[in-house]
């Protein structure tokens, strides 16, 4: 089976013209019509939440293999078990979008944030939202403020600016959604594997391994690795090892931490089985990735399908 990489925040800001915060959260506009389409129009996973908003045109937006399209009276959820792409775009077709990871949005106390995070993960089957043309518009505003925020980096004080706005825009969609009928009963796979996504995004650095995930959520090892196999075609195996490369290639870009204390970091033995994982992940070093990331060298997403942690 085709395997697929998990991109960061970063590796997106790389195509794209837009700001971020630390590689945990960013916010850019697209290009118009067919340039709007990125990892030439390939599906790929993003360890990030991601907001859309078209702000004109409309776009096919391709989500685990259903087709929606999208226009101004839509706003998208793309997860991080989302396999998406965008495709038969429109000649005038632009989108805003907000990606953040779990991380930054746990370290908000601010409950709006951690019920949209959730809300988030329940929209697996259903990653189009309705809104009207003027709630579009109040939802553009406030991540073209939260934009704003993130581009102030000589303020004092930047990140309670932006954590504010981020609030701000969940509240104005809490708002919008407040009065959502109860979602329809769904079953008992559908929930296991909603759980298990925060779960996994919540503790792929510090556990990697079925079990952990399986008892966690008081089913099997094999039933859980069934139902993420069926639904999203890829092993919960690899899944965690993508998200530790996803999580490695962002901290050997933007961070000065050691080779041995991003190991540590991602829980791995020592830096010997880190270096020996990423070796397998990328086709080189660490070291080497973070000198190409250094000198503006060609970056690789890793895509191999064997892996150890």
């Amino acid at each position: 089976m085709k395997q697929y990489p998990i991109i960061n925040i970063q590796e997106i800001m790389a195509l794209r013209d837009g700001v971020s915060y630390h590689g945990e959260i960013a916010v850019f506009i697209s290009r118009q019509g067919p340039d709007f389409v990125f990892f030439d129009g390939n599906p790929v996973y993003i360890n990030a939440f991601t907001y859309f908003i078209p702000m004109q045109g409309e776009a096919d937006f391709i989500s685990d293999g259903t087709v929606f399209r999208a226009g101004r009276k839509t706003l998208g959820l793309i997860s991080p078990l989302h396999l998406t792409c965008f495709r038969n775009v429109s000649a005038d077709f632009r989108c805003i979008f907000m990606s953040v990871t779990k991380e930054f949005a746990d370290r908000i106390a601010a409950p709006s944030v951690q019920n949209r995070i959730v809300h988030g993960i329940r929209m697996h089957s259903s990653p189009l939202m309705p809104v009207t043309c003027s709630q579009n518009a109040l939802l553009q505003k406030c991540l073209l403020t939260l934009r704003d925020d993130i581009a102030a980096t000589s303020h004092r004080f930047r990140l309670e600016m932006i954590q504010n706005s981020l609030v701000r825009f969940f509240l104005e969609m809490d708002n919008i959604y407040g009065t959502t009928p109860a979602e329809t009963e769904q079953p008992r796979y559908a929930t296991v594997l909603k759980k298990f996504t925060g779960l996994m995004m919540n503790n792929f650095r510090e556990r990697h391994t079925v079990p952990f995930y399986a008892a966690a959520l008081n089913v099997s090892p094999q039933y859980l690795t069934s139902i993420v196999k069926k639904q999203t075609g890829k092993s919960i195996h690899r899944f965690i090892c993508e998200m530790l490369h996803s999580e490695a290639r962002k901290l050997l870009a933007s961070s000065d931490m050691s080779i041995q204390q991003i190991a540590e970091e991602l829980h791995f033995s020592d830096q010997s089985a880190f270096t020996k994982f990423f070796r397998r992940q990328a086709g080189m070093t660490p070291q080497k990735y973070r000198k190409l990331n250094m000198e503006g060298g060609t970056e690789t997403t890793g895509t191999t399908e064997t892996a150890d942690i």
